[in-house]
């Protein structure tokens, strides 16, 4: 008997527009809220160290940076200046106020 026309289905692959997680397969209206907002910027209002690799050099979040100046651009961001050592400005001090 003859042997019916079969052709197998193609192949699936995936294209960069296709969910790859479970997580994209959703919209953000259905997703749960985050508990905190990846940040915006490396640096705080808290001198820090996140925007260079080393131990030894600190940033801080400083919106004068908008017009730029002296240690802006730190980390790759407008807004985050160097601080604290080499040529760069002085840290600024950040009170907290004590625990009850």
């Amino acid at each position: 008997s003859p042997v019916p026309n079969f052709s197998p289905p193609p192949p699936m692959h995936a294209s960069s527009t296709e969910p790859t997680s479970p997580a994209e397969t959703q919209s953000p209206a259905h997703l749960p809220p985050s508990t905190a907002p990846p940040p915006k910027y490396p640096c705080g209002e808290v001198p820090s160290f996140g925007c260079s690799n080393s131990r030894s050099e600190p940033c801080v979040f400083d919106d004068e940076c908008a017009r730029g100046g002296l240690g802006c651009g730190a980390g790759g961001s407008q807004l985050c200046r160097f601080c604290g050592f080499a040529q760069f400005y002085a840290c600024p001090v950040v009170h907290k106020p004590p625990h009850p």
